[in-house]
């Protein structure tokens, strides 16, 4: 049975447990999601917790005991969460540091179903091998914390660091695809946004100094449709949280609830 949660689970606790460890009966946490119930959020026996695995399922629970390493659930019969009506997939080019960390944080929030980080012509940094992958896991530690403090019952899916080019080199469906770009030649925002919301879209955020116009041209080649988000030059983090704002008013969930 698939069923919306309701406002009890909504605002109960939220962690993440493993797709395999989501079964009804009993459970012991540890790790990080222990120390995260006992220690921040200082539940205790009776607390009523909510499960999910990441994969579209959640269950409730109920601390049964709370030890120095572990706390222990009492787990319901787990049940499918419904999927968005609405899929948005967004392409950022890296940036340094904690800005980047920040637009992977608020794009959890509001709802991004996909992130994939990709290099470009005018990108900084850099990343190979070891330290790429490293990168990535970062990203998808803070895409969890950030699921669960705002209640995302579904972490998105973070891809591998891939180059622009081979990301549209690949086939792939973009329903809505969009690149903000600060040139006159970009059409306003709102005029490319269809009266009936399509059932994906997909969005290209350059770096600093934005696209290169080989890029561009590869990019209106593959679907894609310059968009000006406004008068004003917005940072790379910005122009994330931004859309994904937008689209996720006009089309998904935000204002909605």
């Amino acid at each position: 049975m698939e069923l919306s949660p309701p406002a009890a689970r909504i605002l109960s606790i939220r962690i993440f447990v493993e797709p395999a460890d989501l079964a009804a009966g009993a459970l012991e946490i540890r790790g990080e999601e222990h120390h995260y119930l006992s220690k921040v959020r200082r539940q205790a026996v009776g607390a009523l917790v909510c499960l999910l695995d990441g994969q579209g399922r959640m269950a409730d629970a109920q601390i049964v005991e709370i030890s120095d390493g572990a706390t222990s659930l009492q787990v319901l019969e787990p049940q499918n969460v419904l999927p968005p009506k609405f899929s948005l997939c967004v392409v950022p080019a890296l940036i340094k540091g904690e800005r980047m960390n920040l637009a992977i944080t608020k794009m959890v929030e509001l709802g991004v179903q996909r992130i994939s980080p990709v290099t470009t012509e005018r990108t900084v940094v850099r990343l190979k091998g070891d330290r790429a992958q490293s990168r990535v896991a970062r990203f998808q530690s803070l895409s969890r914390a950030a699921s669960r403090q705002s209640r995302n019952p579904s972490p998105p899916q973070i891809d591998p660091i891939q180059s622009l080019e081979s990301l549209l080199a690949r086939p792939h469906e973009t329903g809505l695809g969009i690149i903000p770009e600060a040139s006159g030649n970009a059409a306003p925002l709102a005029s490319l946004l269809p009266s009936r919301a399509p059932t994906s879209a997909t969005v290209l955020i350059g770096p600093e100094g934005g696209f290169s116009a080989a890029e561009l041209s590869l990019a209106n080649r593959a679907g894609f449709a310059a968009a000006s988000l406004g008068p004003r030059v917005l940072r790379a983090e910005t122009a994330c949280i931004c859309i994904a704002s937008i689209l996720a008013f006009r089309y998904g969930d935000i204002g909605r609830i």
